[in-house]
């Protein structure tokens, strides 16, 4: 895993959300994997799915930005997505 990577782990696993969003964030954009997982597997996973599965990835893609994004760190998850 690279540096920015483990670092964009870290914002994520220590931030003040739920568990089951940091493993959403993770999943989605393939932090700590070999690529991002996608919209409906996470569904899958959560048993969610139509509007709902949709509401939740944006809501985590909202999270992740809000956590990210006073750290520099956004921009770097973007491009190794």
């Amino acid at each position: 895993m690279k540096l920015e990577e483990e670092r964009i782990k870290e914002a994520i696993e220590t931030a003040d959300i739920s568990l089951r969003h940091k493993d959403m964030i993770l999943m989605r954009y393939g932090i700590g994997m070999d690529r991002p997982v996608a919209a409906a597997d996470i569904g899958k996973k959560y048993k969610i799915k139509g509007r709902k599965l949709v509401e939740e990835i944006t809501k985590v893609e909202r999270l992740a930005f809000n956590i990210l994004k006073n750290q520099d760190l956004y921009d770097i998850m973007i491009q190794n997505s």
